[in-house]
């Protein structure tokens, strides 16, 4: 029983670690800025060419130990801190690096420029699995960014279909509708009518339902093997004899001593009259259920004779 019990909860334990992975391949590189003259400044007042990431995934992203180079001879060229907390990407937002040349300035503050980068590519902790590559136009006028036509999609070996120039960049906000629309409006927007929400909430409960039916099946089946094996177990005359030691020995004297006089037949038994003799008894009260008789006496007070 508890092997099933614990090969449950391990089920159930990879189920919700696969459903909320923290994954660092749903990490896209979104909208790329190289001459910036114009466009939003970094924490020191100073305007850098930036690079923008993308959480395409539903589920919370910790960047942290991957690596952002331009150089495809060394992929490891800018490791993100792995203990900085602020590295962690909530679904389907955005990030900013600032690519100035001066990791000393913080997290978010690359160790290379992008006035001389004909490529960027985002590599998992490993150092060598590439996340995402992109080749930057051979020419980007200032203050134009390079983005992708929507959101973290697309493809991410360099093909460039997807990607288009921006003349009004926008670091660290969604591209399109996105922009502008609230979760409650995109809902209604995907699904007017509430179609999708119903049949995702029915789903869950009756799959929820079928797993517990199954889990309760189970144990149920373990139960009943268990008792049909302890009452195989257990020898006859073994219970029998349980049984017996329940009654005493002057309890079977008792009942044999019983048996044998009525199996006699000039048993002798006390003659009875048969007749029911009941004396009559006066009574000064008249009901028999009268309230005086629940009352006590009066005191009465004695005195001694001299």
């Amino acid at each position: 029983m508890k092997k099933y019990k614990l090969l449950l909860v391990i089920l159930f334990s990879c189920i919700v670690t696969g459903a909320f992975a923290q994954n660092s391949n749903d990490m896209r590189l979104n909208e790329i800025l190289v001459h910036n003259t114009g466009n939003i400044i970094d924490e020191y007042g100073q305007r850098e060419g930036w690079i923008e990431l993308f959480n395409s995934s539903y589920g919370v992203v910790k960047l942290g130990g991957c690596f952002l180079s331009n150089d495809p001879n060394n992929l490891q060229l800018f490791q993100v801190p792995k203990t900085d907390i602020k590295a962690t990407i909530q679904p389907k937002q955005a990030i900013v690096f600032y690519a100035d040349g001066d990791p000393t300035k913080g997290t978010f503050h690359l160790n290379f420029k992008l006035k001389d980068s004909d490529e960027l590519f985002l590599v998992l902790g490993d150092g060598t699995t590439i996340v995402d590559h992109i080749k930057l136009p051979a020419q980007l006028d200032t203050n134009c960014s390079y983005e992708r036509l929507e959101d973290g999609k697309g493809t991410t070996n360099g093909d460039t279909a997807c990607w288009t120039i921006q003349k009004n960049p926008s670091p660290g906000t969604t591209v399109y509708r996105e922009r502008f629309e609230t979760k409650s409006q995109k809902m209604a927007r995907l699904d007017p009518y509430g179609w999708i929400m119903a049949l995702t909430d029915m789903s869950v409960v009756f799959i929820a339902l079928i797993i517990l039916y199954f889990c309760f099946k189970i144990m149920g089946n373990i139960s009943k093997k268990k008792m049909r094996n302890a009452a195989t177990s257990t020898p006859a005359g073994k219970v029998s004899a349980e049984k017996n030691e329940d009654i005493s020995s002057e309890t079977c004297a008792a009942i044999a001593f019983a048996l044998e006089l009525y199996s006699k037949e000039n048993e002798t038994h006390d003659n009875e009259s048969f007749v029911v003799t009941m004396q009559h008894t006066d009574r000064s009260y008249s009901p028999w259920s009268s309230k005086i008789y629940t009352l006590r006496k009066m005191p009465e007070l004695k005195k001694n004779k001299r």
